[in-house]
């Protein structure tokens, strides 16, 4: 596959485009924030956890509400544990909180890169068909974050215990 046509796959992909707007958003903030002077990071981690259970695998998002804050970090979560070094972790101050938690539903569904079907058996031809995903993270702490953290000089640790109901 070329790189346009991963890209588009990439671009299109209803579940890919949250994925790739988030990584790119990540990097280009974090280089960006690498070449300010004089701002001073501090490292977090913690744990994570969805009804008491442990996040096996995601990603969070520390976004500065600070005027001038400094760039949004984000770290991945494996094993319902997050860790962000010194170097790379967020500004101090106050910052909102996101987490992200794909999981397969167990569905296939029509791929968009999948021509359109010429006759009913074409409908479900598995060569047309890619796993579903959905979001396990409530929006509360996802799109709609309402956590937030003040991150202090130094370590912190910030744990994170989402309800889904």
């Amino acid at each position: 596959m070329g790189s346009g046509v991963a890209l588009r796959y990439i671009l299109v992909r209803p579940e890919m485009k949250h994925w790739f707007g988030f990584l790119l958003a990540t990097m280009s903030l974090t280089v960006i924030g690498c070449g300010r002077a004089g701002v001073e990071r501090a490292s977090i981690d913690g744990n994570v956890s969805i009804n008491g259970q442990p996040v096996e695998s995601g990603s969070i998002r520390f976004i500065s509400l600070e005027p001038g804050g400094g760039p949004s970090v984000g770290g991945q979560i494996q094993d319902g544990k997050y860790d962000i070094d010194e170097q790379k972790g967020p500004t101090l101050g106050k910052h909102r909180v996101e987490v992200q938690v794909p999981f397969r539903t167990g569905r296939k569904i029509r791929s968009p890169f999948a021509l359109p079907p010429t006759n009913p058996a074409e409908a479900t031809d598995p060569a047309a068909m890619v796993d579903e995903w959905a979001e396990k993270a409530p929006p509360q702490y996802n799109t709609k974050s309402t956590l937030s953290v003040t991150i202090e000089p130094g370590q912190n640790e910030h744990d994170i215990e989402m309800r889904s109901k």
